[in-house]
């Protein structure tokens, strides 16, 4: 099944090019300006696709500013930083109304608001079509780093290529998708949506309402723990 599906992973920037990793694991870097045609094009070009984007794309009504979601996933980062298995920084899931990505995500995507290109649409489970999924890549990293039980912390990567290298090569990913923080989300998002194809990922959260794919492990299922725990709460 998986053979029949183009998969992209995008580590989208409103403000600089955009990187993806598309097809094989190519990658390109666009100006953000360009991305919506370039989807349009991609989906007049493939029967499957899937979009497998680095932001936030659900939230709920009960919270303009916050999701659960990551609410949740900054009480897990807390635990292992406690626990010395993440350094401080090195994962960040902030309030989604902070988050820079809005108005790209709108205008390349059609959601959280919108017009989509083509028939895109946000899915909860793959089926054939063009299929759009939020990831968030740090988290992804850390879930790949503390499952593979590397024996470092993990360390902040962002504006530090040779981090993004060192990760690259510790979780066993092509050499190219540790040229900088920007191409390793971007490849963690690819590596997730090919994932999700193959049905060794899923959504931790709601699609609607807020939550990501994440690979099919222990530390996911920990994440999907502490989240439940923040529903309770607020009930």
């Amino acid at each position: 099944m998986e053979n029949s599906w183009y998969i992209v992973g995008v580590d989208p920037s409103p403000s600089k090019d955009t990187v993806l990793c598309h097809g094989k694991g190519f990658f390109d870097r666009l100006p953000p300006q360009s991305l919506r045609s370039w989807f349009y094009e991609l989906l007049e070009s493939y029967a499957n696709v899937l979009i497998a984007w680095g932001s936030p794309l659900g939230f709920g009504s009960d919270n303009f500013y916050d999701r659960t979601i990551d609410q949740a996933v900054r009480s897990w980062v807390a635990a292992r930083v406690e626990k010395g298995r993440i350094e401080e920084k090195a994962v960040t899931a902030g309030p989604f109304a902070d988050l820079p990505g809005w108005a790209l995500s709108c205008h390349a995507l059609g959601h959280p608001f919108g017009t989509a290109p083509g028939n895109l649409r946000l899915v909860g489970r793959i089926h054939n079509g063009h299929c759009l999924v939020e990831v968030n890549p740090a988290v992804a990293l850390a879930v790949w780093w503390l499952d593979k039980k590397v024996d470092r912390p993990l360390k902040p990567y962002h504006n530090s290529q040779a981090e993004a290298a060192m990760i690259a090569r510790e979780l066993g990913f092509p050499e190219a998708a540790g040229a900088d923080d920007d191409h390793l989300d971007a490849y963690a998002a690819f590596k997730l949506g090919e994932l999700f194809v193959q049905g060794e990922a899923r959504w931790v959260g709601s699609a609607v309402f807020g939550g990501y794919v994440l690979p099919d492990c222990l530390e996911s299922d920990a994440i999907e723990s502490v989240l439940l725990a923040e529903k309770d709460k607020s009930l």
